[in-house]
């Protein structure tokens, strides 16, 4: 590509770890990331693990590639009036400090847009910056339990688990990212001011659960959704099996993928039963048969090895996949040709690899290693390239007249199923864009039978806000429609193969040759590659990515989330993508192609760990819910049936607080517990003490007491939790809307009316854009506007097309 998408603009860096991973992504699309740390440097550069010389974190210098550093001291007059001058110059500035940290500095909103209102302010905090928990303390522990993740984590006989590498912290940074984007777009775009968005942890790692949808099942249904251990409960099979040398992950969603795999089974067990006609109704008939099934598998999987099972699985159009270790993913040479990593050096470091792009070739990439401590100081605060802004305002800059949203006026086209690409089209609507879903009656997207709903209810989440319309491809002249649909539109998203999009007449080289202009997303499991044609569910990428392994007690099997992880990774990164490539669209008239990977996503959440494989030359430990520097750091039982509490002591005043809430002050002071590697030496010990007192209280009366005591705990969030949670409530993060029941025997425009469900809205609060939420819509509901208004096609044509099925 001729430019970076986000070169020309200037981002100003006050993040921790929290928020750091923004900083990151913001820096890999082109922009100028400028850390801003203290002195001493930010907390972060000491946080473990260390590399051999023990002077540098391995996470930090994952999370923080494509930047520069400055120190300055925000809590001197001369340091702030230092920053405020950077500030003047800067198009952006993301935060992750608690909630009126920069306002007691000086350094609010209000007082930052008075000098430069072309800033754009992200804030990210556990909570959000208003409602009853704003100042509620946090960590990747506790929120992991408050937003739900914990609950479906794990097995259902044990207590609940956070996935390992703190993964707490991807989903709000990526959310702040798209954020930042979209605000500096509004500005440029529609001659807007800049804005303050608020990004709230719990409400982005919500999002990253749609599929499970505890406050929808609470609300429709009355249940919780809970831990299911290795057998996921999104398909029938799915999980996680043991095999020759190691585990396999295994995900059967499809009639044909069934058809495959039980024929496959037969050939190696011999088995006729698991031929037997009523396994072949789909995954609900499948799940009356779950103990056969399974135990045919387990002959199955374990007289063979992962990679017998993972290549001949995907030869026989079958998502297998091995479940790695970190170490796995390095030695992987499919995945080492696929372009995957690049080699950085750090001047203290030395050499390692690093995960190289999360969106294809030329679209983003880390390509400078994580800054030394203030080594832009000279540059930045001596020279004269930050005297003046590096973005030039629009014509009636801050003069607009009306809130208009961030896509108004672009046109996406998407065709394509399940979660990734239809949530990457909500999110584009969320923000604006008429997005026009393809669809077909003759092939019913499957997640409308996926468990728990079977009929479609969570699909308001994906679908909601879009146009819906009905198009045979596999007939020419319905692809023809397509075609023309595209070449009329912006940007053009796809999940389908290529050899598939090829054979309906809509090659993306093609097109890409017809309208220059264009942004094409192309999704795939592995992205370019030996893999290329493999297959990938994101129930399955936990696995192959190494998250399973990271995840859970020392020895155990592979802990699992009952959701499907990284399809919620991949939209936010490819709504990401596409407005950056419209923003230098803009200024440069260059198209983008966008490839997106639901693999390459999940493994940008293990970059600390890849990096720690490499500097000890061992794998990193799997913790469970322990830390190697919080203790105690777990989930404790409370009053009532798998009611948990988690709690984060982080430093002997809150020890001794904890000690105090829980009636036994006297523990702060016995000598086994006195200090923090005391009381790690004694830890399940320490355990074992906690629970026994935890399990008179009630959970929410015991997060209330320690967190005013200053200590962070959080209820361990069931579906209940959420659905009546203030916090959540005063945020207005719900509205209702309408869904309509499928039936696979009638056509789409016959669906029924179903009931009001809850329906979330983007977890970024903008301060000016208005976010959209709702309406969902019948599929081919708007064939007519579609086709007749948008593209011109006579009433008798649509007619005739209709009539031969075309419009199906």
């Amino acid at each position: 590509m001729s430019e970076l998408l986000l070169r020309p603009y200037r981002i100003l860096d006050l993040c921790g770890i929290a928020g750091a991973f923004c900083g990151k992504l913001l820096g890999d699309l082109g922009a100028e990331v400028v850390r801003v740390e203290p002195p001493a440097g930010d907390p972060a550069r000491s946080k473990p693990p260390l590399g051999a010389e023990r002077s540098t974190s391995l996470d930090f210098l994952a999370f923080n590639t494509n930047k520069r550093s400055i120190t300055l001291e925000l809590s001197d007059p001369q340091g702030r009036a230092r920053f405020l001058e950077l500030v003047c110059n800067a198009d952006a500035l993301i935060e992750d400090r608690p909630p009126g940290t920069l306002d007691a500095l000086g350094l609010g909103y209000r007082q930052l847009h008075e000098i430069n209102p072309r800033l754009v302010l992200a804030s990210i905090t556990p909570y959000g910056q208003s409602g009853p928990h704003r100042h509620h303390r946090s960590s990747d522990l506790i929120a992991m339990a408050t937003s739900g993740f914990m609950q479906i984590t794990g097995d259902p006989e044990q207590p609940p688990m956070r996935l390992g590498n703190e993964q707490s912290r991807f989903a709000p940074a990526m959310y702040a990212a798209l954020g930042v984007v979209a605000a500096l777009c509004h500005r440029d775009w529609h001659g807007s001011p800049g804005q303050h968005l608020d990004v709230s942890m719990q409400e982005a790692l919500l999002s990253f659960i749609l599929e499970q949808h505890p406050v929808l099942l609470w609300r429709t249904r009355g249940k919780n959704a809970t831990r299911v251990g290795p057998v996921s409960a999104l398909a029938v099979p799915a999980g996680v099996f043991p095999c020759q040398d190691g585990w396999v992950g295994l995900g059967i969603i499809k009639p044909q993928e069934w058809d495959a795999l039980s024929h496959w089974l037969h050939e190696v067990t011999g088995s006729e039963e698991i031929l037997a006609e009523a396994l072949r109704g789909g995954i609900h008939a499948r799940a009356a048969h779950r103990d056969l099934i399974e135990t045919v598998l387990l002959q199955f999987t374990t007289c063979q090895t992962r990679a017998q099972l993972f290549h001949e699985g995907q030869r026989r159009n079958l998502v297998v996949t091995p479940v790695n270790t970190v170490a796995d993913l390095l030695a992987d040479a499919g995945l080492a040709q696929g372009d995957l990593w690049r080699e950085l050096r750090h001047p203290v470091a030395g050499s390692l690899q690093y995960p190289l792009s999360l969106l294809g070739p030329g679209v983003a990439a880390a390509t400078r290693a994580a800054p030394l401590l203030g080594e832009a100081n000279e540059e930045i605060l001596c020279g004269e390239r930050w005297q003046e802004a590096a973005t030039e305002p629009c014509p009636g800059a801050g003069c607009s007249t009306g809130p208009a949203a961030v896509l108004a006026g672009v046109r996406v086209v998407e065709f394509g199923p399940f979660i990734a690409l239809p949530l990457t089209g909500r999110i584009l609507a969320a923000l604006g864009a008429t997005v026009i879903k393809v669809e077909s009656n003759n092939a019913l997207d499957q997640l409308n039978w996926v468990p728990p709903w079977g009929h479609g209810m969570g699909q308001p989440e994906y679908q909601a806000l879009k146009l819906r319309v009905t198009l045979d491809v596999r007939r020419a002249e319905g692809a023809a429609v397509l075609k023309r649909l595209i070449l009329a539109s912006d940007v053009f998203m796809t999940n389908f193969r290529r050899d598939a999009l090829a054979r309906w007449g809509l090659d993306l080289d093609e097109l890409r040759r017809a309208r220059p202009e264009s942004i094409i997303v192309h999704q795939s499991g592995f992205g370019a590659g030996p893999y290329e044609r493999y297959k990938l569910y994101g129930i399955m990428a936990q696995h192959l990515c190494g998250i399973s392994l990271l995840s859970g007690e020392a020895g155990a099997p592979p802990c699992c989330l009952n959701s499907a992880y990284s399809d919620y990774h991949t939209p936010v990164l490819q709504s990401l993508a596409v407005i950056a490539a419209l923003e230098r669209r803009r200024r440069t008239g260059a198209g983008a192609f966008i490839e997106g990977s639901i693999f390459r996503s999940g493994a940008s959440t293990v970059a600390a760990a890849l990096l720690e494989l490499q500097a000890s030359g061992a794998l990193p430990a799997r913790r469970g819910n322990h830390d190697p520097v919080a203790v105690p750091h777990n989930v404790y039982p409370c009053r009532g049936q798998d009611q948990w509490c988690a709690i984060a002591v982080w430093d002997d005043a809150q020890w001794q607080a904890l000690c105090r809430v829980l009636a036994h002050p006297e523990w702060a002071a016995q000598a086994r517990f006195v200090s923090p590697g005391e009381r790690r030496a004694h830890e399940d010990e320490l355990d074992a003490l906690l629970a026994g007192v935890t399990r008179a209280w009630d959970k929410h009366e015991l997060m209330r007491a320690l967190q005013a005591a200053a200590v962070p705990a959080g209820i361990v969030a069931k579906g209940q939790d959420l659905a009546e949670d203030p916090q959540l409530q005063h945020r207005g993060l719900y509205s209702e809307t309408t869904y309509y029941v499928p039936d696979p025997q009638r056509p789409g425009t016959a669906w029924e009316r179903g009931p009001d469900v809850p329906l979330a809205r983007l977890p970024i609060a903008f301060s000016d854009t208005p976010g959209l939420v709702g309406p969902y819509r019948r599929i081919g509901e708007d064939n007519d506007y579609v086709f007749g208004e948008l593209l011109g096609m006579s009433a008798g044509e649509l007619a005739r097309l209709s009539e031969q099925g075309v419009l199906q």
